[in-house]
Parts: C-alpha cells; structure tokens; sequence
C-alpha cells in the first residue's frame, strides 16, 4: 500500500534556473561556446579549443539533414542528441568537453549575484560576507543569488523540520546547486551507488547511506563526473579536476538514443521514487522539449502510484509555449482543478517573492527578511563584482 505524504517537495530544473548565473540556455548556447575560444586560448586549454572546432564543423555539415528534415542545428540539444547518433567516437568525446567548456567560461566571466539579507538569527549561523556599512540597525548580509535558492529548497532559511528532506531533479550538466549546498554546509547525495563510485579529491557530497541529505538527481550527467576505462564513476570535486585528468566529463544528450543503464540506472530509479512520493512538483525553467521524450514517461511512471499529490507549479518566463506543451502531457482538468499551475516568471523572481514561499510551503524563518520582495535593482543589485571571498 502507498503511503501518503504531506510536506514532500520536487524540484525539477532545466537551463533556464542556471540562467540568473549567466550560464547559457538552449536558444544561446552555440553562440557562447564561440565566444568561449578566445577566453580558453588565454588559459592554454588547447585540447577543449580542438572539441569545441569540431563540434562547429559538425554543426556546419549538420545543416544539410536540415534541408530535409524538421531539425534545428543552432539548438545544441538537437545536434548533441544528432552527434549522439552519428556513431563518431571522436564526436562522443569532443561534445561534452565542448559543452562542459563552454560552461566553464560561462560561469567563470560572469559575476556573482547577490543582493542583501537582514537576520536577527543568533542561533543560525550565515556563511555570508556580512557588510560593514548596513544602514539598518540589523546585521545584513552579502547573499549570493544561488545560495538564497537552495537556502530555501533545503530548508537552511526556513523553519526547522527533522522529517522533511525535499529532492531535486535536474537536466542541467553544471554545478551550481551543488556550490549552493557546499556554502550552506548541507549534505547533498547525488543518489549513486557507493560500491560504484571513486571520489577523487575532496568530497563535497555525501554518501548515499545519509538519511537527511537533499538528493540531488543529476539525469544527463555533470560537469564533475567522468568514466575513464573502467565501469566506475570517478566524481570530482569540480570540472578542473576532470579535465586535467584528461577525461571528459559523463554528460548525456537528451536523446532518444538515452543509455539510463549502470550508473544513471539508480538515479532515475532515486527520481521515480521522489516523483511517487512528492506532494508537489514544482518545475522552474525547464521548457518540456519534445527531443527528450524520457521526461513525459518518467512523469507519468512517477505518479502512477503517487496518492500525496497536490501541485504541479512550472515556473517559467515564457509560459505560453509552454503551457501549451505541459497540456498535451497532463490532462487538462488539472487545471481547473488548480493542480497545474503556472507561473510567468524568472527564477529569481519566483525565488525572491514571498507569495511563491507561502505556495510551496517553504517560508522563510521570521528571523530572517529580505529588503523587499518585488525583484528590482533595489534587491538585486547588477551583476556586481563582489564575492564571498573579498
């Protein structure tokens, strides 16, 4: 018999919850990969230059299956999912590095966002900056954006609660949630086999065997995790630790051509299982693409047996296109039952408002405010070049 549950939250991200970090979505990627080259030639980081080449060559020749066919080469999801086709060995190696590049540049040129946070919280301790020159007559805070997100998701900001441990589920490759996580001190588990895996470096994540560590699903792979020639995971404490072992990283298209066996195996069985028991689904920046047909039949697997649900919230800033989308996988009734819902805006918007805390049940503690909860350059500040480490 299931069980029901109360108080379960999911998290499902695609690229547009990276994007507030200046980390490419789909429509821009190929663009900021060849703004990368030049930035990577200043590093001497030659071999990723070569895979990022051969890619665009691909990319190049790649334009004549679209005379023909519904195909959109500039899309990088389509050409990752056409090159995983391709049958090239050299293209399955030089894709994810190009990819995982182009990350890497994207994250290391765009300044941190942050904003202030006032606390009166003696008892919590806040890993942020706090600044010198507050002109309030509570100690305020330096906070970075992505810290304030999974302050939230993981209940760090919020009331206490010993029997709640929320899941995300994320298609994207980089590692930002996992940055979030390490500042705050939160154990996280990527929801792999341990007898499977080698931690090289230091280990940020937890082992699987932790009880209230936030899962964080990572379904196409990451950044920090490679496969050399053995059937184990080495995960790494970053990208740098990848590529100066020589290997590339374990990312993988989302294709029809999907290979969810070892490794990936548990994940989306970790995933199916928080799906089953979710009270709700909340959906931020992902835009449901038709190429990664996996997504409509994990959904529909995941609440198959699910009795404790109550909301599905896509957040997105273009919500039409995808309402659209989402209504031609869940049945329309859950709509006008306000089971499905949808939200046009912004992660930063959706994560700053406190409209958004009360809906999934995730408010902040009373020791803790922000300054306003109406996104503006009051709140958050231009891309500044402050860091937690000045």
């Amino acid at each position: 018999m299931s069980k029901a549950y109360t108080d379960n939250n999911v998290y499902i991200f695609g690229a547009g919850f990276s994007s507030d970090a200046g980390l490419p979505v789909v429509s821009n990627f190929l663009n900021k990969m060849k703004d990368s080259v030049e930035w990577l030639e200043s590093k001497s980081r030659s071999r990723e230059i070569s895979a990022i080449e051969n890619v665009l060559d691909f990319r190049l020749k790649a334009a004549a299956a679209a005379c023909r066919i519904c195909l959109n080469v500039d899309n990088i999801e389509e050409l990752f999912s056409l090159a995983a086709a391709s049958g090239s060995n050299k293209l399955a190696k030089d894709m994810p590095l190009a990819i995982a590049a182009t990350i890497d540049f994207a994250k290391n040129t765009t300044p941190d966002r942050i904003f202030p946070l006032h606390s009166e919280d003696t008892e919590k301790h806040l890993p942020w900056k706090r600044e010198s020159n507050s002109r309030f007559t509570v100690p305020e805070y330096v906070c970075l954006a992505y810290d304030f997100y999974m302050g939230l998701i993981s209940r760090f900001l919020t009331k206490p609660s010993p029997n709640i441990c929320d899941t995300v589920i994320t298609f994207n490759y980089d590692l930002l949630i996992e940055d979030a996580l390490f500042n705050l001190e939160t154990p996280f588990t990527y929801g792999l086999p341990d007898k499977s895996v080698d931690y090289v470096g230091s280990q940020r994540c937890t082992t699987s065997e932790i009880e209230k560590a936030i899962k964080v699903l990572k379904l196409h792979g990451s950044l920090n995790w490679s496969k050399a020639n053995t059937d184990r995971l080495s995960i790494h404490p970053d990208y740098s630790g990848v590529f100066k072992a020589g290997h590339e990283p374990l990312l993988i298209p989302p294709t029809w051509r999907k290979n969810v066996g070892g490794h990936l195996e548990a994940i989306w069985d970790e995933a199916l299982r928080a799906l089953r028991n979710a009270t709700r689904i909340i959906v931020i920046g992902f835009s449901m693409p038709p190429v990664d047909m996996y997504f409509k039949y994990l959904i529909a697997e995941g609440l198959r047996e699910n009795i404790s649900l109550h909301k599905i919230i896509f957040v997105n800033p273009s919500i039409d296109e995808l309402r659209q989308r989402a209504l031609q996988l869940f049945r329309p009734e859950l709509e006008d039952q306000d089971i499905l819902q949808f939200i046009k805006a912004t992660t930063a918007e959706f994560f700053f408002d406190k409209k958004y805390h009360q809906l999934i049940h995730r408010e902040l503690r009373p020791q803790i405010r922000i300054v306003s909860s109406r996104v503006s350059e009051d709140l958050i500040p231009n891309w500044a070049s402050r860091s937690l480490s000045d």
